[in-house]
C-alpha cells in the first residue's frame, strides 16, 4: 500500500508563537469534526489566518489530506492543556450537512488510513486514539460520534490489519518418506545348467520365438537341449544358450537330468502410515485469535484484537481465557492459532 504524505500547508515560523510555541513529542491522536461543509485546505487556511491560537494540525476531506502544524510542536484544538500538550489535532471535514454524508464517509476512511497509518509507524496502541470530549464537554466530533465511536475505532483497527497483517503459518511436520523394497528378481535357472527348451529367440529382448534347430535339437523329443552360459536378469529371454546359440526364458526351459525349484520370494512390507500431525495448546501457550472469531459466549469481538498475540492464562475442556490481566475474554480452542 502506499503510504500517505499531507500535503504541505504549514504555518510560517513567525506564526509560531501565536500557533504552536512548544516542541512535543505526540503520544495520542485527538479527533475532531470541522461542523462546516468547506474542503480540507480551506479549513486549514482560515486556521492560519485567524488572530487567535485556534490552530489544529491536519484537515482530512474526501480526497486528500492537509497539514497546517507541525507535528513535533503543539496546536490548541482541544480546548483542556492535557488534551493539547501532546497531542496531534485531526479535523474531518464536511460533518455538517446530510447531503455531504457521503464526502464525510469518505473523508473518515481516508483520516483511518493515515490514523493506521501513524499507529504502526511509531507503534502506538488504539488507546491512543482520542476525541474531542474526551478533554472538555462538548459533543465534538459530532457526526463521528452520531455514528459510533466504537465503529470509528473500528475501522482504524481494519486498516491497520489491512497494512501489517501476514497470517502465521502453521507448522506442518515433515512426512517420512518410506522407501518401499523392491523384491530382488530371482532365477530359476543358474549359469552352468543343462537345460531343454521348446522355443529359442534371437535376443534377450524379442519376443518372436522359434523352433529350435541345429546341433542343440535332441530329435527323440523334438526339443532343443543346451547349457546355460550367461544371465541377463529383468529380460525377455534371461538365458545364453551355449556362448550364443540362442535365448531362452523359463516358460520354454524344461530341466534336463534336475528339476531346481524356484526360491519362494518374500513380500514387500508395506510403508508404515505417517502418524497424524497435532497441535497442542495449553496454558502458557501463545495464541493469535482467528479472524472473524466470537467470544466463547457468542459475543462480537472488537477488530484490533485479531492484530496481537496473546497468552492462554486459563484452559478448561475447549474453553481458553486469554491475558487474564487484559483483555481477559474467553474463547473456543478451535479459533485460536498457535502464536
Amino acid at each position: 500500500m502506499e503510504r500517505i504524505v499531507p500535503i504541505n500547508a504549514l504555518v510560517g515560523p513567525d506564526k509560531y508563537a501565536l500557533k504552536c510555541p512548544n516542541v512535543i513529542v505526540p503520544d495520542m491522536i485527538v479527533v475532531h469534526n470541522t461542523a462546516n461543509n468547506a474542503p480540507a485546505e480551506n479549513e486549514i487556511a482560515y486556521m492560519k489566518r485567524r488572530p487567535d491560537p485556534t490552530s489544529f494540525h491536519l484537515a482530512v476531506d474526501h480526497q486528500k489530506i492537509v497539514q497546517g502544524l507541525p507535528l513535533n510542536r503543539n496546536g490548541h484544538h482541544a480546548s483542556a492543556t492535557s488534551g493539547n500538550e501532546s497531542s496531534i489535532g485531526l479535523e474531518i471535514c464536511y460533518s455538517i450537512n446530510d447531503a455531504d454524508i457521503d464526502k464525510f464517509m469518505a473523508a473518515e476512511r481516508l483520516a483511518c488510513k493515515w490514523i493506521a497509518q501513524y499507529m504502526i509507524e511509531h507503534n502506538w496502541d488504539i488507546g491512543q486514539i482520542r476525541k474531542h470530549q474526551d478533554f472538555y464537554p462538548k459533543y465534538c466530533p459530532h457526526r463521528t460520534l452520531t455514528l459510533g465511536w466504537i465503529r470509528f475505532l473500528n475501522m482504524i483497527s481494519a486498516e491497520i490489519i489491512a497494512q501489517t497483517y501476514v497470517p502465521t503459518p502453521v507448522p506442518v511436520a515433515p512426512v517420512p518418506v518410506i522407501p518401499i523394497p523392491v523384491a530382488p528378481i530371482v532365477m530359476r535357472h543358474n549359469v552352468g545348467e543343462l537345460v531343454t527348451f521348446g522355443s529359442c529367440y534371437k535376443s534377450s529382448t524379442s519376443k518372436v520365438g522359434f523352433p529350435p534347430n541345429g546341433e542343440a535339437v535332441v530329435p527323440s523329443v523334438g526339443m532343443g537341449r543346451g547349457t546355460i552360459t550367461k544371465v541377463y536378469p529383468g529380460t525377455n529371454n534371461p538365458y545364453l544358450i551355449n556362448n550364443g546359440q540362442c535365448f531362452v526364458n523359463d516358460g520354454d526351459i524344461r530341466p534336463a537330468g534336475s528339476n531346481p525349484t524356484r526360491p519362494a520370494t518374500t513380500p514387500a512390507p508395506q510403508p508404515a502410515q505417517a502418524p497424524p500431525i497435532q497441535i497442542r495448546l495449553g496454558v502458557g501457550s501463545i495464541v493469535r485469535v482467528r479472524v472473524g472469531s466470537k467470544t466463547y459466549k457468542g459475543g462480537s469481538v472488537a477488530a484490533f484484537v485479531f492484530t496481537k498475540k496473546y497468552r492462554i492464562d486459563e484452559l478448561k475442556g475447549d474453553r481458553a481465557v486469554l491475558d487474564v490481566k487484559g483483555l481477559c475474554t474467553a474463547f473456543r480452542i478451535s479459533d485460536l492459532i498457535p502464536g
